[in-house]
């Protein structure tokens, strides 16, 4: 059994972790417990009825129908997460022997912005290998620690089992298809733009920190590249931004819910933001093209714009 135990990383990030620990478990033929998702467990059908985040999923009734037990054993699980996560932190620093029925798999904690291949092949950790496998099979309980785990063969295979695994729920679904219809009833093209401030300030220094006139400007330049179609931007951010800002483009807003703006993304013709695994889910998710800004300066081409396969 996978068991990934994380809590350290933002909703994307244990994304597609997760996504790939299960596209892993699929091919090796075991199950995956993740203790760390329980903070976004009720976003999704699959999860939000299962106290251990299962793949395959599972429900348990009781969670369903008694909230006053299910807010105990959330609370528990909780508990076991934060112990078993500080345990596991001093085995290593005191290099204290693993249990023989356990394996601990870590990926670094860097980001991959900036990073040669050969950087990011070393931060990263591949689950579809064949020593991986073999692991598998030798192991009771196989220990997911990191926000790099990857087995990108596997997870392209069971890309289609990976989104139904995600589907967001009925009323996430009613609100995205609410704010898709109204798009499209003012453009031939809808654009998401994701502005991630906020903790970009600050993350890698402040290097994918962009301004919303920075954002406004490119959204100009970019409808250049549209002139004989009509444009809608979908703008979804972290932060809450002034409309007076994008004056001379035709623009809407995102409801400002984490899924709802994530799936809403997903829905439209091609997205562009900063390096985040967020406008990347969105990309992977609904198979949109996604250019990922790094430069303002640069105007994209469409060639530019590449959809996410993991």
């Amino acid at each position: 059994m996978y068991l990934i135990i994380d809590k350290d990383n933002m909703l994307c990030n244990r994304l597609f972790v997760f996504g790939h620990v299960i596209s892993s478990a699929i091919e090796q033929k075991t199950t995956v417990v993740n203790l760390g998702f329980l903070e976004y467990a009720s976003l999704f059908p699959t999860t939000a009825a299962d106290i251990f985040c299962r793949f395959p999923p599972k429900r348990r009734r009781i969670l369903n129908s008694n909230m006053a037990v299910r807010n105990l054993l959330w609370w528990i699980v909780n508990i076991f997460v934060r112990i078993f996560g500080k345990i596991v932190r001093y085995t290593s620093k005191f290099g204290i022997a693993d249990p023989p029925w356990i394996y601990f798999v870590t990926s670094g904690l860097e980001t991959t912005e900036g990073k040669t291949s050969e950087q990011i092949r070393k931060l990263n950790y591949y689950l579809d290998t064949p020593e991986i496998t073999r692991v598998v099979q030798r192991y009771s309980l196989v220990v997911i620690r990191g926000p790099l785990i990857r087995a990108f063969s596997y997870f392209e295979k069971h890309s289609d089992t990976i989104r139904a695994y995600f589907k967001p729920t009925e009323s996430c679904q009613l609100q995205v298809e609410k704010v898709i219809h109204h798009a499209k009833s003012i453009g031939d093209i809808i654009i998401g733009v994701h502005i991630r401030q906020g903790d970009y300030s600050h993350f890698d220094g402040g290097r994918h920190y962009f301004t919303s006139e920075q954002y406004r400007n490119l959204m100009v330049k970019i409808l250049e590249k549209f002139s004989d179609q009509k444009v809608i931007f979908l703008i979804c951010s972290n932060i809450k931004q002034s409309g007076d800002v994008f004056t001379g483009v035709n623009f809407l807003f995102g409801t400002g819910h984490i899924t709802e703006d994530l799936y809403a993304l997903a829905q439209c013709d091609f997205i562009f933001g900063p390096p985040s695994t967020y406008s990347m889910w969105a990309s992977f998710y609904g198979q949109v093209p996604l250019y990922i800004v790094r430069d303002m300066n640069h105007v994209p081409n469409l060639e530019d714009f590449t959809i996410v396969k993991g």
